[in-house]
C-alpha cells in the first residue's frame, strides 16, 4: 500500500450546533485545536488532505497539516450534511483510495488505513469502521471512483452517509477499541474528555 495514493477528506464543514456555535474543528482539546489531533493521527497514513470546511478558510491557517492540503466548501448551500462535503471534494481527488474522517475524533488508530485497506476485498468499493457497540460510517476508506455516486444519491434527496454506504458493495471493519472513535460533539464532552 502506497500512502501517496491515498487522499484523506477531513470533514469539518458542519454547523457545530452542539458547540454553541463555536467552530468545532478549532475548539481547544488538550492544548491544540481538535482537528490538529486528527491531522496528527492521519498524516503519516496518507499522501494528501482535503478539508471539507464551510467557514472562513483562512481560519485553518493555525493548523499544521504536514502535507499538501486544499480547503473545499460544499457545492450545496445550507449545511446539507457530511455526504455533501464528501461530494464537493471528489473533483479534487486523483488518488486511487480516499479515507474519510470527521474532525472530532482525536484518538483515531495510528494503523487505521492499514487495517481498513487489508479488510477491503476484491469486490468491495468501500469499508467503514465499527466497534463492539456501534458503527462509524463517517470513518471509511473507499475506492475513489465510487465516491462519484454521492452526487446522484444527494440529487435524489437522500443525505444519509450510512444509506449511501449500504447502496454500494461495502464491508465493515471491526476495531476492538471503541474509544478510538469517540466523537467529541459538545463542549461538555470536550471538557470531560480533556480530563481523561
Amino acid at each position: 500500500m502506497d500512502k501517496s495514493d491515498i487522499t484523506a477528506i477531513l470533514l469539518a464543514g458542519g454547523q457545530s450546533s452542539r458547540m454553541n456555535g463555536e467552530d468545532k474543528a478549532l475548539v481547544s482539546y488538550r492544548g491544540q485545536p481538535l482537528i490538529q489531533h486528527v491531522v496528527n493521527c492521519v498524516a503519516p497514513q496518507v499522501g494528501r488532505f482535503l478539508v471539507s470546511y464551510n467557514r472562513i478558510p483562512n481560519a485553518l491557517d493555525v493548523i499544521d497539516f504536514k502535507l499538501d492540503f486544499r480547503v473545499v466548501s460544499d457545492d450545496i448551500e445550507g449545511f446539507q450534511g457530511p455526504l455533501a462535503g464528501i461530494a464537493a471534494c471528489v473533483p479534487f481527488i486523483n488518488s486511487a483510495l480516499t479515507l474519510v474522517v470527521p474532525c472530532d475524533t482525536p484518538k483515531l488508530p495510528r494503523d487505521l488505513v492499514m487495517q481498513m485497506n487489508q479488510a477491503m476485498g476484491g469486490n468491495e468499493q468501500l469499508v467503514y469502521a465499527s466497534d463492539p457497540l456501534r458503527s462509524h460510517p463517517l470513518i471509511l476508506l473507499a475506492r475513489t471512483q465510487v465516491l462519484e455516486t454521492t452526487k446522484d444519491y444527494l440529487a435524489s434527496g437522500r443525505r444519509s452517509v450510512m444509506g449511501w454506504c449500504e447502496s454500494q458493495v461495502y464491508g465493515v471493519v471491526e476495531f476492538a477499541d471503541g474509544s478510538a472513535f469517540e466523537n467529541l460533539n459538545s463542549l461538555d464532552q470536550l471538557e470531560q474528555a480533556g480530563k481523561k
